[in-house]
């Protein structure tokens, strides 16, 4: 199969334009990524051309915020802080959310409950089933994520969490965080506010 047609099926799986129900869940939206993604930068040492740093110049960057601990193999927590192929991570997932809890879009997709992780934390460890899907299973078989989908609508129905919940605390307590601080200044007065959907862009037709 080629990369244009897989890319194609991905994109009518997960936008919404299979099942019906599918089309209630909405991601963020673009400028809602960009808000978490600034959101969780980090200052970062500046380097020439060379690979030298320059001393006393720092540039933010957005970052993965996936602590590794002992389940990492690392002695001492700390942040992952990779800047490689980040993507925006639902610590609730969006299906779970919305069929379970019944909560509402502005939740769902509310800055408490995204974050930003690196595509090998965010499918590699939170979504494992989805790695195992795209290296594995795909190549068997085109209808592999839709039958993951299904799997999650399973589990989700019989009240069981489709992710590996391990982390959720701990991203969530981040998020809530660094929402706080990107969100007051030093006076404690309210800057940069998330922008929510409007009520009309919230309801897909």
């Amino acid at each position: 199969m080629s990369k244009k047609k897989k890319e194609k099926n991905l994109k009518r799986i997960f936008i919404g334009q299979t099942p019906i129900q599918d089309r209630l869940i909405l991601g963020y939206t673009p400028k809602q990524r960009q808000w978490i993604l600034e959101r969780d930068s980090e200052e970062f040492p500046v380097v020439d051309n060379e690979g030298k740093v320059i001393p006393d110049q720092f540039e933010k960057k957005p970052c993965c915020q996936f602590l590794l601990d002992e389940s990492e193999g690392m002695k001492f927590p700390r942040r992952c802080c990779s800047t490689y192929r980040l993507e925006c991570h639902h610590i609730t997932a969006k299906g779970y959310a919305h069929f379970k809890l019944h909560w509402r879009e502005k939740k769902i997709n509310g800055p408490d409950n995204g974050i930003i992780l690196c595509r090998h934390h965010h499918l590699g460890r939170v979504h494992a089933e989805m790695e195992l899907v795209g290296n594995f299973m795909y190549r068997f078989s085109e209808d592999a994520y839709e039958i993951l989908i299904k799997w999650h609508r399973a589990l989700t129905a019989a009240g069981h969490k489709y992710w590996w919940t391990y982390w959720d605390d701990d991203l969530r307590r981040r998020a809530r965080a660094r929402t706080w601080d990107f969100t007051h200044n030093d006076k404690n007065e309210k800057i940069n506010p998330f922008p929510y959907r409007k009520n009309k862009e919230a309801l897909r037709k």
